[in-house]
């Protein structure tokens, strides 16, 4: 059977004892640490083809709470086939409208209604076509933001 070497740890605060460890629960550490707290929460999607319209193409349940800041500042969409004209595409929390993403372009612009959008676990994050796509196709995105 083997056996994990141990890492003894050199920094410690003044008035602390150091203590071995070993590689095993150092890494269960930063693991833990890494998953408590705020910190990066990305969230990104593609939708082959030409969507259908109007209609709900896409949603995700909050497994942990989250953030997104005011006009989902960071987040990207893009179409691989352009819209012959321009398309918004609403963005829903609990199926309720919080926001959009409109292409002119096959690059998006994200806007929010009223500032940043929180949710909880639980809480969906949906997004719907309009009556007309325009003949954008492929459709991909990710939302920037932070665990709450």
């Amino acid at each position: 059977m083997p056996t994990t070497p141990n890492l003894l740890l050199t920094h410690v605060e003044e008035g602390q004892q150091s203590r071995e460890v070993t590689i095993n629960e150092a890494l269960d550490g930063l693991d833990v640490a890494m998953f408590r707290g705020a910190g990066p929460f990305d969230i990104g999607f593609f939708v082959p083809g030409v969507a259908p319209t109007t209609s709900l193409i896409w949603k995700w349940v909050f497994t942990r709470a989250s953030t997104f800041l005011n006009e989902f500042a960071g987040s990207k969409g893009h179409l691989e086939t352009a819209p012959s004209s321009p398309i918004t595409l609403d963005i829903q929390r609990n199926s309720v409208s919080i926001g959009s993403l409109v292409f002119t372009t096959a690059v998006g612009v994200f806007s929010t209604a009223g500032g940043a959008a929180t949710f909880a676990i639980g809480d969906t994050l949906e997004l719907h076509t309009p009556a007309n796509m325009q003949s954008a196709a492929d459709l991909g995105f990710t939302f920037l933001g932070a665990r709450a």
